[in-house]
């Protein structure tokens, strides 16, 4: 959920990070994490028999398929984790008239910048599918730009920080 970590005259800090999320994801990455150790271990004490068998070929493939999709959920997890620990950062300055957000994407931290005035206006989307809330800012090119995302329940947090951001950019 997106917050307001620093304000004043010049300066507008907001920061989401959803360390339950994180924890949660953590806790998925050290259950992957032990699932693909004991397959390794499973699979370096019978690799000799199995090898050596009539199907040894196919058996080789099943373990390698296995092994391959375990490291995957254990590098996906790690990217979740670290997009919900690190979260992402908006800051507004208005004396360098620009506004930067910072997110993590996969397993690198990105930055973007844009020129306070090539922001229209904050739009909000609601999608009653997921009972979610979308916070963009729309360029004036038209194109959007996601800053956050917040739950239904969460909706008067979410239009106070919108209006704090309005506010702000006037």
């Amino acid at each position: 959920m997106l917050k307001v970590i620093k304000q004043n005259d010049r300066q507008l800090t907001l920061e989401d990070k959803r360390p339950i999320a994180g924890g949660i994801a953590l806790i998925f990455v050290l259950i992957s994490l032990f699932g693909l150790i004991n397959l390794l271990i499973q699979v370096i004490r019978v690799f000799d028999t199995y090898i050596r068998a009539d199907n040894g070929l196919l058996w080789f493939i099943t373990v390698s398929i296995f092994v391959t999709l375990a490291f995957g959920f254990v590098l996906l997890g790690i990217s979740a984790a670290l997009h919900f620990l690190i979260g992402s950062t908006c800051m507004i300055d208005k004396d360098a008239e620009t506004i930067t957000l910072q997110q993590v994407n996969l397993f690198r931290t990105t930055s973007r910048q844009y020129s306070i005035y090539s922001v229209s206006y904050i739009d909000i989307k609601q999608n009653d599918e997921v009972h979610a809330f979308g916070v963009f800012f729309v360029l004036r090119d038209g194109s959007q730009v996601p800053l956050a995302s917040y739950h239904q329940q969460d909706e008067e947090v979410m239009l106070d920080t919108v209006q704090r951001l309005r506010t702000f950019l006037r």
